[in-house]
């Protein structure tokens, strides 16, 4: 792979879309997105979370008015802000389009304050009475408690105590505790109690420890069924480790940390790869198939065919989506397991003081972080529903499926019913196609040829037609062939003939969600690349390109021009919007 002669096609688009916004921002047109204007409905959402569900405040109209004004908030920020960073003003954009469906799932279409439950741990102390300490106690009122107190106080000083001389032989994270379903943290709780498991709420999409957590995760641990099958009436099922779906659990914090930061460092040595290849592809920065090959491709083949080149710009813009998913996933495992943890946290002796929080334990628990992706041979098995619905991330699965359900019970069908399955799959898709085609809309204010309708949303319910198609294959194949692989004699025995084997039909599943996406995928990676979106730098450092094999101005450092962040002030006329400008 030789350098260009000339500068980057990639870095003179990357140059044209910060004039752009340059020229935006003066003329007044559009506001710099900044940290304090990114987070105002996040904020109202929280501060809201934070009045018990008992208070006069908490009533079906101040739900629909804290929604209402979040979904004004953020299309006002969708419509009149702008980043100097491609990357940061789509993620604006999909973010706050999330942000308003994740507030519509919590206080439209569910009340998370009176519904929900989240899994919480409690220090069993005392002889051996059963006696436990909550974290959430209340003010003693008579001698005894306050005796009963200091004795618990003390209890668990020795217990820190004799931990601390015995650190080669930690105890496991279920010795002396049990679990609990903690609705909403009542009144008479700490403030810091009812942050938590707000903070817990709004931030954990997939449910991994609350009563809602989506199908397809791993089972809890076994211990942590026997402690609830005491405290509640949740029946004890199955442990399985690995889900239905292939996703895998880690019972303890070493084999997480070990296999996610392994993802770490081998999605960010793909991420530099995939950047330095598309460096040289000017259809990344254009959205064209028509541009020419890149010049390492021709000296493969030459001339290099079209079909192969799609395939080709196609494949590299899917990794590259997934892979910068899969390392932002793989970063949150180890930072609260690991650093919320007191027997395996670098302040082993001084444990965190949100661990001191028995509130707060329960997210140090390595198994509450399964992995974000399933295996990619869930393609094999459920064809383009398993792409979807199995090897894909699934955070946002719980807000796009309760909008189906509400789309279903609306129109008066059963959830279970084949009408009802194909509402809420073209309602999943729907709304996912608004989620994707908001990036898109921020954008188009840059560059004209940006297409949320005709992109990223047509892209999204277009696949609930592939899904439809694969449905009715589905069932004219059991009506034609049945349930069963082997065909029946005469006499109604088995002849031993297999009329499709497991391995063809994986192919056939195969071959047939990588043609369909050959001839749909384009709809939205094309839009990303007319975007600009490839222009963006996730990397600081890169390997491949310090070692020579970028283009002409690539180098060891990425992020040039004066770092990633800047103080915006507009000179007090909206004080609330100043802060740091991405």
């Amino acid at each position: 792979m030789q350098p260009a002669l000339s500068p980057a096609i990639h870095r003179q688009s990357r140059d044209q879309l910060y004039q752009k916004y340059d020229e935006l921002t003066t003329q007044g047109r559009y506001l710099p997105l900044t940290s304090s204007s990114f987070a105002w409905g996040l904020l109202l959402l929280f501060c809201f979370f934070l009045i018990p569900p008992t208070s006069r405040l908490h009533n079906r109209f101040t739900r629909y008015t804290v929604f209402a004004t979040v979904l004004l908030w953020h299309t006002y920020l969708v419509t009149c802000f702008q980043a100097r960073s491609v990357a940061v003003v789509y993620g604006a954009g999909i973010s706050s389009a999330w942000g308003t469906l994740w507030a519509a799932t919590l206080l439209v279409f569910r009340d998370a304050k009176t519904e929900f439950k989240r899994l919480e741990r409690r220090d069993v102390v005392g002889d051996g009475d059963g006696s436990e300490s909550n974290g959430d106690e209340g003010p003693s009122t008579t001698q005894h408690s306050l005796r009963r107190k200091a004795d618990t106080t003390d209890l668990r000083k020795r217990a820190q105590l004799a931990q601390q001389r015995d650190d080669s032989k930690p105890r496991p994270e279920h010795h002396d505790v049990k679990y609990i379903w903690q609705s909403y943290p009542p009144p008479s709780s700490s403030f810091w109690h009812r942050l938590c498991w707000n903070a817990d709420l709004l931030t954990n999409f997939r449910g991994s420890g609350w009563n809602w957590r989506i199908s397809g995760l791993p089972s809890l641990p076994a211990h942590v069924q026997q402690s609830l099958s005491q405290t509640s009436s949740q029946p004890t099922i199955k442990d399985t480790p690995i889900s239905h779906l292939g996703i895998r659990r880690y019972d303890t914090v070493p084999p997480l940390l070990k296999h996610n930061i392994a993802l770490l460092i081998r999605h960010y040595l793909t991420i530099d790869l995939i950047l330095t290849l598309m460096h040289h592809d000017a259809y990344f920065s254009t959205g064209h198939h028509s541009t020419p090959a890149p010049s390492y491709a021709t000296t493969i083949l030459a001339p290099f065919p079209p079909v192969l080149l799609k395939i080709y710009r196609l494949l590299l813009s899917m990794l590259m989506v997934s892979t910068c998913l899969k390392f932002a996933c793989a970063l949150g495992p180890p930072t609260f397991s690991y650093l919320l943890s007191a027997t395996h946290s670098p302040l082993r002796h001084a444990p965190s003081p949100l661990h001191r929080l028995a509130f707060m334990r329960i997210s140090s628990s390595p198994w509450l972080y399964p992995d974000a992706f399933g295996p990619y041979a869930n393609v094999f098995v459920l064809g383009l529903r398993g792409w979807w619905g199995a090897w894909w991330h699934q955070l946002f699965r719980f807000a796009f499926q309760t909008a189906g359900e509400v789309a279903v019970d609306g129109v008066g069908v059963k959830r279970e019913s084949t009408a009802g399955k194909v509402v809420q799959a073209f309602v999943v898709f729907f709304v996912s196609g608004c989620v994707h085609a908001s990036g898109s809309v921020i954008l188009s204010a840059r560059r004209e040829e940006a297409r949320p309708l005709r992109g990223a949303m047509m892209f999204f319910v277009v696949q609930h037609v592939g899904v439809m198609l694969e449905m009715g294959v589905r069932v004219v194949w059991r009506r034609v062939v049945g349930d069963g692989k082997v065909r029946s004699g005469p006499d109604g025995r088995g002849v031993g003939e297999r009329v499709v084997t497991t391995r063809v039909l994986g192919a056939v599943r195969f071959v047939w969600v990588h043609v369909w996406f050959y001839f749909t995928a384009g709809l939205l990676v094309d839009d990303f690349a007319r975007s600009g979106i490839w222009t963006f730098e996730p990397i600081g450092v890169s390997v491949f390109r310090g070692l020579g094999l970028g283009v002409q101005g690539d180098g060891w450092w990425c992020w040039g021009g004066g770092g990633p962040m800047a103080w915006w002030y507009d000179g007090g006329k909206r004080p609330w919007l100043s802060g740091f400008a991405f």
